[in-house]
């Protein structure tokens, strides 16, 4: 034990004293800086070197895109540029299927991920509820096939299926709710979209834009006219 203590502080000490022996000019990757730059889904130059000087980075500063030297950059500037340029803490996605498309073109408090991903909760709700319903099905024909001539059987067959019909009615109630939700919000183009990325109500020039989920026609953008919000050139 006394072996082990001694071993322990003799390794503390000497990883002390290479942390502290690092040459100020040596070139280190930038951790923050690629972070933010993992994240950036868009085609911008980026705004920080990946690599910069150890001195630079002990100091919570980041280099210039293009130089290891000119550690200019605070982590303010660097977290405010990617944040309000590109769709970073704003695009989600689970197995590469991104759940907030076009996400650089909305707000950093809009709750789109966080509606489209409620929706998807329900609808992982109403496919256990369907599973349960393709099982009671078969366990009917089961029952049924087997029941012969015992009244029994047959009456439980009776009952199991009445059971999934009404679990049939309300399931399919269950998603009709959340497809009226989703329009009434602006989630879903139409009442029929079921998709896991629901498409967006397409709008046309002169249209206003300023609530819901919209997306204006190709080459147009949601400005202020003085009204209200409408789809126009730039």
């Amino acid at each position: 034990m006394k072996k082990l203590v001694i071993l322990t502080i003799f390794l503390f000490f000497g990883f002390v004293s290479v942390v502290e022996a690092q040459d100020p000019t040596d070139l280190v990757l930038d951790v923050r800086c690629n972070y933010f730059q993992n994240l950036d889904y868009s085609t911008r130059k980026p705004f920080c070197n990946t690599f910069c000087e150890y001195s630079c980075v002990n100091l919570g500063k980041h280099c210039s895109y293009g130089s290891t030297t000119d550690c200019s950059i605070t982590d303010g500037a660097l977290q405010s540029y990617y944040v309000t340029t590109t769709n970073v803490g704003r695009a989600f996605d689970i197995f590469g299927v991104e759940l907030c498309p076009d996400a650089s073109t909305r707000p950093p408090d809009d709750p789109y991920c966080m509606i489209n991903l409620v929706r998807l909760g329900f609808y992982g709700v109403i496919s256990i509820l369907i599973f349960i319903l393709v099982l009671m099905a078969l366990w009917v024909v089961w029952v049924r096939s087997t029941a012969a001539d015992s009244p029994e059987k047959v009456e439980k067959a009776a009952t199991i299926a009445k059971n999934a019909i009404i679990g049939a009615v309300i399931t399919f109630l269950f998603i009709a709710i959340v497809q009226v939700v989703s329009l009434l919000v602006g989630l879903t183009g139409n009442i029929f979209d079921i998709a896991i990325v629901p498409q967006p109500k397409m709008l046309g020039i002169g249209d206003p834009c300023g609530t819901g989920y919209v997306q204006c026609p190709l080459g147009t953008i949601c400005i202020d006219k003085g009204a209200g919000e409408i789809c126009s050139n730039p």
